[in-house]
């Protein structure tokens, strides 16, 4: 989400806590949900981009942040490097002995 060091391993036993807050007055899940993101007991939502410092963030724009981090191709990402590399020369998909 942009808001660690970049490189850098979280600790041990480390937690990431997604609080969903609702504002509809029925309590369910309404367009105005907030989220409020912790790390290791540590409010982190005014870190990421799209909150403006706040300490909620819409769940829209939590949603649009995770989305750029999601492959959009499965197959491609979790081909090995020797798939990739006979992806041509094997257009039907088949292992060749």
């Amino acid at each position: 989400l942009g808001v660690m060091e970049s490189g850098v391993w979280p600790d041990y036993a480390s937690s990431i806590i997604f609080e969903l807050y609702s504002r509809g007055e029925d309590g369910t899940q309404g367009l105005d949900s907030q989220v409020r993101v912790i790390y290791n007991d540590e409010v982190i939502t005014h870190k990421i981009p799209g909150a403006g410092g706040s300490e909620y963030v819409p769940v829209r724009k939590l949603q649009e942040l995770i989305d750029t981090f999601r492959p959009r191709d499965l197959a491609e990402v979790c081909m090995t490097s020797q798939e990739k590399g006979r992806g041509a020369a094997n257009e039907g998909g088949k292992d060749t002995f």
